[in-house]
């Protein structure tokens, strides 16, 4: 069994040639935003039900550079990072997500929204910091802007990610 969240597809390409070694990307295919984590569920029609209630306008995200997660010191993921008005954006769509949704509190305790590009299994050891550091670094002035036009709620599972049903956001005016 899955977990399941509400979040979007983020095929994000700009940063994977700052991707050092040591790190393996995530097909692009599974890369993604997740917007309100809710664990395994039972009940997958009641959520696509309260999932195609939603009334939310098409937006665009800026992401820009990669950054270590869960932090610098244990960096097992690099993620892109939206710009800060955008991260606003995201957190308001998570709070209106969260009033048609009862969200699982997930491991992190603050929603930091992210796209994650590359993972190790590599202990972080001074070569690897280093090589993080580096990569942060260089990509510091690359961006890709992303087109959200459409939500899902989606399932986890041995590493893949798939939307289970999806909803089109209005077009912008």
């Amino acid at each position: 069994m899955g977990t399941y969240f509400i979040g979007f597809p983020a095929p994000l390409r700009a940063l994977d040639r700052f991707i050092p070694p040591g790190y393996t990307p995530i097909p692009v295919e599974h890369r993604h935003m997740t917007l309100s984590y809710l664990g395994p569920l039972r009940r997958l029609d009641e959520n696509c039900l309260g999932l195609r209630t939603l009334v939310v306008e098409s937006f665009s995200v800026e992401f820009k550079g990669l950054q270590p997660f869960p932090s610098a010191v244990k960096p097992r993921f690099l993620a892109a990072v939206p710009v800060k008005g955008d991260e606003v954006l995201l957190r308001d769509l998570r709070e209106k997500l969260s009033l048609l949704f009862s969200p699982t509190a997930d491991r992190y305790s603050e929603f930091r929204p992210h796209v994650s590009i590359a993972f190790t299994r590599r202990k972080p050891d001074p070569e690897l910091l280093k090589a993080v550091k580096k990569a942060v670094k260089a990509s510091s002035a690359a961006a890709e802007r992303l087109l959200v036009d459409k939500l899902c709620l989606m399932v986890a599972s041995g590493g893949a990610v798939e939307p289970v049903c999806c909803i089109s956001l209005a077009a912008l005016p």
